[in-house]
């Protein structure tokens, strides 16, 4: 019966802190205990999966690659067939890119069970845009704890193109910037590509791609 289906996702913020505990929120209905698996993950490879596959096609990807961490967590039973939210505390993270998948089940089975993920950052690097003119995008990067200026950040632009002889999208880099003592970057508009224009960041072995 649809009212006894199972369930579980999670949210968690696009970008963290490195080396500090990362809040999530667990959304569930009808299960006991949630599974927990986070996969380092190159963000390049994880832009071409996702914009070539879908669904479970993508989680069978994830799931044969080897967690850095496991873990579970027990679930009040509420027994109302109604859906809930939880705040949860993920593992504190040194720098990098990562997928986490949540299941209702210890093997991470996908038939008949419920397996969700979602990608996030472990970073320093943090930004922030202004787009008030048409022939220029302004960025300015900070520390994302403490909120300071980062002098010296390399910002290579992406643009996303559709090759038409290979009938698929392809991500291709346009110019790189770097930012001054200020954070600031000054960035030409890309014609025709605003909506699929994105940045990553790096800077040491910090990086950071943003979400366009």
């Amino acid at each position: 019966r649809r009212i006894e289906e199972r369930s579980v996702s999670l949210t968690v913020n696009y970008a963290n802190i490195p080396d500090q505990p990362i809040p999530g929120l667990l959304s569930f209905k009808n299960i006991t205990t949630a599974w927990f698996r986070i996969i380092p993950y190159d963000p390049a490879e994880d832009r071409r999966l996702n914009q070539k596959e879908r669904g479970e096609s993508i989680i069978t990807d994830y799931l044969e690659k080897s967690p850095l961490k496991e873990w579970s967590l027990a679930i009040p039973d509420q027994g109302d067939y109604r859906s809930h939210k939880a705040e949860v505390q993920i593992p504190a993270l040194p720098k990098g890119y990562y997928i986490i998948l949540v299941a209702d089940n210890a093997e991470f089975s996908i038939q008949n069970n419920s397996v969700a993920f979602t990608s996030f950052w472990v970073t320093d690097i943090s930004y922030i845009s202004e787009n008030d003119r048409e022939d220029l995008m302004e960025v300015f990067v900070l520390d994302r704890d403490k909120g300071t200026a980062l002098k010296g950040v390399t910002a290579q632009a992406w643009v996303r193109e559709y090759n038409y002889q290979k009938r698929a999208y392809e991500n291709k880099a346009v110019d790189s910037f770097l930012s001054d003592e200020n954070g600031y970057i000054a960035i030409p508009s890309v014609k025709g590509s605003s909506r699929t224009f994105y940045l990553e960041f790096t800077q040491g072995d910090d990086r950071f791609y943003t979400e366009n």
